[in-house]
């Protein structure tokens, strides 16, 4: 089966209208919802053997499926990019999870970085990419969440560990049919016509929303917060990308 990995602020919208109206109508399944062990079955009612699946899912997602040859495609960003691009999504957007503890606090891109608010700004790709389905992960992370919260009051817990970063490029390795990067999106056109057998000329990415204001300038201190949050993404990013 087919895995398209959707990291948060990478291109994900325009990619997955693509797939759904051109490549794979009718056998894309998006998959946003937090599946684990406790509701499988309602899965693996969703799935066909044919599908595709896209979505905020991790590695390892396959073997709720019991899938034993998965493939994996993903797009990755430049980490620095890619917190800015998220920090600006939660600032300028009511709707989403993050704006009000933003506008309450008054946070700033370092701000928010070091407030832990979200996993999603401390070494998320490598978290992805190093995630394992099991029953007792899963309840390790939830109560050592729960513990770091009540000990610090942040909200989750930062990840440093290379050992996780290892994981990551083992299981690139292992699983994954391609990795693309945003700054360079005609790899992944290639790859998807190649895969579906469909004509290179026909397949077309749409621009995303820009969320960051006009004349934007990323601060020193701004930019080193990230950087110190997202060591194993850069270290990812730069073996992969150069």
């Amino acid at each position: 089966m087919l895995y398209y990995m959707h990291v948060p602020k990478t291109a994900g919208t325009s990619l997955r209208l693509l797939l759904a109206e051109k490549v794979y109508a009718g056998r894309l399944r998006e998959i946003y919802l937090d599946y684990g062990y406790w509701n499988v079955p309602a899965l693996r009612a969703q799935v066909g053997r044919g599908d595709v699946l896209y979505g905020h899912f991790s590695y390892g997602f396959h073997a709720l499926l019991g899938d034993t040859a998965p493939r994996y495609v993903t797009v990755l960003r430049h980490p620095v990019e890619r917190v800015v691009s998220l920090y600006w999504h939660h600032h300028r957007l009511p709707q989403a999870p993050l704006h009000a503890a933003i506008h309450a606090e008054g946070l700033d891109i370092a701000g928010f970085v070091e407030r832990q608010l979200t996993e999603e700004s401390n070494n998320h790709m490598v978290r992805m990419l190093a995630a394992r389905y099991s029953r007792g992960r899963r309840w390790r992370e939830i109560a050592g969440n729960r513990l770091h919260r009540a000990l610090t009051g942040r909200p989750v817990r930062p990840l440093r560990t290379r050992l996780q970063l290892y994981r990551a490029l083992r299981n690139l390795k292992r699983s994954f049919a391609f990795v693309g990067r945003t700054e360079d999106l005609d790899g992944l056109l290639d790859f998807i016509a190649h895969d579906s057998g469909l004509e290179r000329s026909c397949l077309t990415l749409g621009h995303e929303n820009v969320q960051r204001p006009g004349g934007f300038v990323l601060r020193d201190r701004d930019r080193r917060a990230i950087e110190n949050a997202n060591e194993l993404d850069l270290d990812l990013y730069q073996r992969l990308f150069g």
